[in-house]
């Protein structure tokens, strides 16, 4: 019993430090936006989606030590699904009406819905997925990172002047992330000491359960976002964070564990990724992104913990 309330308590404080460091992390990056002048989609995709993604990076490193890879490829699949679905349909509850977004932010979310759910999908019809293939995830991510800086100019917006000096900024966001990082890692602990015991694989471990908990730090800043009105960034982290795991993090955990991985084997997963993916951008496309397709886009997040596996 003692253990049991000593695992509830490090989930609580957990899930306490990630709102206050989610806070300090999605200020310092919005004041990092006005400052410079740089888009607001731009900074939440790269700023806050790789940030954000650092725990599924440090469940991907564990994992692969621990010999357990397949709880890390499940958590980056319903990492993507939550997402799309989850974070997306929680955010428009703080809309008093329909998310409209411009056309380059469009763009720009259609270019990393596609390539997001995209990559899951190849990986069903390749036999083996080894460490070749994760150099070329790496390479893709860095690729896109330096496209995405060099767009920066066309995107920019008018800097405003911020009373807020750069080292405060870098010290919100350097302090922000770590801190999240750190929640994170706690969070996950915490919620694996409580599921381990359930019967369920790896994979559905990864990701029905930890998903949750490294996701997080998308949900805090996205809701918070979303909160003050900043729909655009809100957007590019939740939306940025999916090409990150499928990239970036997907990428590592193959190098990392050197294991060669099947993924036609969970086919149903993969499915929910592009299934959550298209609904959120036949909404967002059309500017229907209000709390009616929160619900529906909620519902797809729901049916995914029933029947994915």
């Amino acid at each position: 019993m003692a253990v049991f309330l000593d695992v509830v308590a490090v989930f609580v404080l957990s899930c306490l430090g990630l709102a206050v460091t989610g806070y300090l992390l999605v200020r310092g990056a919005e004041l990092l936006s006005e400052k410079r002048g740089i888009s607001r989609f731009l900074v939440g995709f790269i700023l806050l989606s790789v940030i954000t993604s650092l725990p599924e990076l440090s469940v991907a490193t564990f994992s692969s030590l621990a010999g357990v890879v397949y709880l890390s490829v499940g958590d980056i699949l319903g990492s993507n699904v939550v997402n799309v679905a989850l974070v997306a349909a929680l955010s428009t509850f703080f809309v008093t009406g329909v998310v409209y977004v411009g056309l380059d932010v469009l763009r720009d979310l259609a270019g990393i819905l596609y390539f997001s759910s995209i990559i899951p999908i190849l990986m069903i019809f390749i036999p083996e997925v080894a460490v070749e293939l994760g150099v070329l995830l790496l390479a893709f991510f860095m690729v896109y990172i330096y496209l995405s800086f060099r767009s920066a100019p066309a995107n920019a917006r008018v800097a405003e002047k911020v009373g807020v000096g750069y080292n405060v900024i870098v010290s919100m966001v350097v302090v922000g992330g770590v801190g999240v990082v750190v929640s994170a890692y706690f969070l996950v602990e915490s919620v694996e000491g409580l599921v381990l015991l359930t019967g369920l694989s790896e994979l559905e471990v990864g990701a029905k359960i930890v998903s949750i908990s490294t996701s997080a730090p998308e949900i805090a800043t996205t809701l918070l976002l979303s909160k003050r009105g900043v729909y655009d960034m809100a957007l590019g982290n939740a939306v940025g964070s999916n090409l990150t795991n499928v990239t970036l993090i997907l990428g590592a955990l193959l190098i990392i564990s050197g294991q060669s991985l099947v993924f036609s084997q969970h086919v149903s997963v993969v499915l929910f990724v592009l299934l959550a993916s298209s609904t959120f951008w036949f909404f967002i496309s059309r500017g229907a992104l209000n709390r009616m397709s929160g619900v529906l886009l909620l519902l797809i997040y729901l049916f995914f913990l029933t029947v994915a596996k």
